[in-house]
């Protein structure tokens, strides 16, 4: 299973976005040999911190699967294969004011609340093991002691 972010933020807190990029290495590494069915191969998980002052411009978006779409981007062939996308917003004055650690918690825990997303999954994803994958997450997150 693969897993991404793509991380949205205002000035203030860019110094602090290698926070969110390291635990999803980390997370990435976790997941990288593991399996939970054919029908989804990858999340990616869109970070939006931003001030309140823009946030306007970034809406909640519903989650989105995508089975197979092949297209070009600057030139650049991308493969979305069994995909499934969706945000979580995370709050500005926390990634600016609270510590590396805290950071790592809060965001822990508010990904596995955002799991839920993961009920969204169009009915024909029949071959995916969402509670196994919800539990790994968890693991990985009590094992990283962020729970």
């Amino acid at each position: 299973m693969k897993i991404g972010t793509s991380v949205n933020t205002s000035i203030g807190v860019e110094d602090k976005t290698y926070i969110i990029h390291d635990l999803f290495r980390e997370l990435s590494f976790f997941l990288n040999n593991k399996t939970y069915g054919k029908d989804l191969n990858e999340i990616i998980l869109g970070i939006i911190c931003v001030s309140s002052e823009f946030e306007k411009f970034y809406p909640n978006k519903k989650p989105k699967y995508t089975d197979f779409k092949e297209y070009v981007t600057d030139g650049i062939k991308v493969v979305e294969d069994k995909l499934f996308t969706y945000t979580l917003k995370y709050d500005y004055e926390d990634l600016k004011e609270l510590s590396e650690q805290e950071n790592k918690e809060l965001l822990a825990n508010k990904i596995l609340e955002s799991l839920d997303n993961l009920d969204q999954l169009p009915k024909k994803i029949k071959d995916f093991d969402k509670e196994k994958f919800k539990t790994d997450l968890k693991q990985f997150f009590i094992d990283k002691e962020l729970v």
